[in-house]
């Protein structure tokens, strides 16, 4: 299923709702919320959050209907954090249990996080491993300016 960024500003109002911060948003604060949801997730992806969100081409112009580019388990995370942004932007108080919802969806994303760690032995294998490949002192130059490739045992290079 692909979430919408639409969906996920609803949730984030819904959990507004829900805390008794907002009673009825209306669209103007609907569309506030798609704004601020590029900048929550350019946010997080600067902080190490690797969340694939889809940007617009053009800083301001999401649509409700884009795809967000996010995984179902990135939902809570993302709309927690979007109503905390929301609340602090409409002057609304919130209560301790949206961030602690914010906290518990963003450890889930970092948690999904794979670290891959860098080789101890510097550059990965094909890289040529710090060597000169094809130097002057292992390729052969014949008549007619034909060089022979060689391995690093000296063997030609089929």
């Amino acid at each position: 299923m692909d979430i919408t960024k639409g969906y996920i500003v609803k949730q984030a109002l819904r959990r507004l709702a829900i805390s008794g911060s907002m009673i009825n948003p209306s669209p103007d604060d609907e569309a506030s919320c798609l704004d601020l949801l590029d900048d929550v997730c350019t946010s997080l992806a600067a902080k190490g959050y690797p969340l694939g969100y889809k940007l617009p081409i053009e800083a301001g112009f999401s649509d409700a209907s884009d795809d967000s580019g996010l995984a179902d388990y990135m939902v809570k995370g993302i709309s927690c954090a979007l109503a905390v942004e929301y609340s602090s932007y409409a002057g609304l108080q919130l209560p301790q249990v949206i961030y602690e919802a914010r906290e518990d969806g963003l450890n889930t994303i970092a948690a999904q996080t794979v670290a891959v760690q860098p080789k101890p032995y510097g550059l990965p294998l094909g890289s040529a491993n710090g060597r000169r490949l094809f130097a002057d002192d292992v390729n052969e130059t014949i008549g007619d300016g034909v060089t022979i490739l060689q391995d690093f045992d000296n063997q030609p290079i089929n």
